[in-house]
């Protein structure tokens, strides 16, 4: 039993010791993403987004995203809509880019988001990354309705290329 003990406390103090080193960059590199997140995603989407109400947190205790309703109400990430979980996906793939050029293709992102979002997704994937590259196959002319008209481009006019 005394030699079990001791072979117990060598393999947790080998491991304590191995786990301790990647778990020390991790906690580092959360930090920074933490502080991105709050420079970058929370101004864009305003923390308090207009049309769903909810505002996007980082629980210090956990370093977790918390989203919380009007009403204060903390609320998991599975009781968010398609709209808002797309949004999340869409604006994370392109802050983790961490600015560097990135072509993101994008097919009829309007199907789940709110009229309001399909207005501002162009301008505020820019500002998240200014060297993302977009191509969008859609169907919603919101998304190109603040400004970036002359950006689009027409399926039928790339066939008349033939």
């Amino acid at each position: 039993a005394e030699e079990a003990n001791r072979m117990k406390s060598r393999f947790l103090s080998t491991v304590s010791h191995e786990l301790r080193t990647p778990l020390t960059s991790v906690l580092g590199f959360a930090k920074i993403i933490k502080k991105r997140l709050e420079e970058k995603i929370f101004p864009v989407t305003s923390r308090d987004d207009v049309k769903t109400e909810k505002t996007i947190q980082i629980d210090s205790a956990t370093n977790s995203l918390i989203f919380k309703t009007k009403e204060n109400q903390t609320i998991q990430l599975n009781q968010l809509s398609a709209g808002e979980k797309q949004l999340l996906i869409i604006l994370f793939r392109v802050f983790l880019q961490d600015e560097k050029p990135y072509i993101l293709l994008m097919d009829e992102p309007e199907l789940s988001l709110h009229v309001y979002w399909q207005r501002k997704l162009i301008k505020t994937l820019q500002t998240l990354n200014p060297n993302c590259q977009l191509i969008i196959a859609t169907h919603s002319g919101s998304i190109f309705s603040e400004g970036w008209e002359d950006k689009r481009f027409w399926m039928e006019d790339l066939m008349k290329l033939k």
